[in-house]
């Protein structure tokens, strides 16, 4: 008897969501599972793009970790040396450094060029160090 009481209560909240029938269910099942198949092959085919675009990702990566360590994809065929890598150029994280280094000295530079010019602007001149002066125009 419990077990007429439970189908008949999910008969009566099948009927209540629309009162569809075996039928209405079959189809309605037949509609979700056809829209999760489409779903999943649209899911299937950005993971194939996913995957393509990583891959290039990944060999930009390479390549760039091959070039700032000097070394080329020829060098990698060849089986290069050091040395063979060393006499190609110089590898990018030396010219880098080589970079900061010209920098540094050019801050430096500037620095001591500012503090001149503060020093020549704040000292009152005489008409005779303006006239012998050749720079005093230019500046500032």
């Amino acid at each position: 008897m419990k077990s007429s009481k439970k189908q008949k209560s999910k008969s009566k909240k099948v009927k209540g969501k629309g009162k569809l029938g075996k039928k209405g269910i079959e189809k309605l099942l037949l509609e979700n599972i056809m829209l999760l198949e489409k779903n999943l092959t649209e899911v299937t085919a950005s993971f194939k793009l996913l995957e393509k675009r990583l891959d290039k990702l990944f060999g930009v990566f390479e390549k760039a970790a091959n070039f700032v360590s000097g070394k080329t994809s020829d060098d990698k065929k060849r089986g290069a040396t050091k040395e063979r890598v060393k006499q190609s150029g110089m590898p990018l994280a030396e010219k880098l450094d080589l970079l900061v280094e010209q920098n540094k000295a050019m801050a430096e530079g500037l620095l001591l060029l500012e503090k001149f010019i503060k020093e020549r602007i704040a000292k009152p001149r005489t008409e005779q160090e303006a006239e012998s002066d050749p720079l005093a125009d230019s500046v500032i």
